[in-house]
């Protein structure tokens, strides 16, 4: 069997929202839900950030920016986008790590339209 290609998804994304923080967007960068290692990670509730935008997160330099509109429509282009970027936690604390991000698609098709990142 190959690797993605099991059956219960969701046992799969459980075992790695108990190790990783993940954080689910709409493909207009609205937050449509967190896990806990993310909210802690970045300091909010997830009442604080559900229906808030990715912006909140980050810099108002790069919002900005055209790379900022790019990243999205990318996104929503079915790129998958992993770097190295700056998040701004809840009172200005800076965290840059690591921050893969794929959107919801397959062999075309959007299945359920939204992104989902680490943390």
């Amino acid at each position: 069997m190959a690797f993605g290609k099991r059956t219960d998804a969701l046992a799969m994304m459980q075992a790695l929202s108990t190790s990783q923080a993940l954080i689910e967007f709409d493909l207009k960068g609205m937050t449509l839900t967190a896990n806990e290692n993310c909210c802690k990670a970045l300091g909010y509730s997830l009442a604080e950030i559900v229906g808030r935008h990715h912006r909140i997160f980050c810099e108002s330099n790069l919002v900005a920016s055209p790379e900022y509109t790019a990243f999205w429509t990318r996104l929503a282009a079915e790129t998958f986008d992993a770097g190295s970027y700056k998040r701004i936690a809840k009172g200005g604390r800076e965290s840059v790590g690591e921050r893969p991000c794929k959107s919801g698609w397959a062999s075309g098709n959007c299945l359920d339209q939204h992104a989902v990142a680490n943390c």
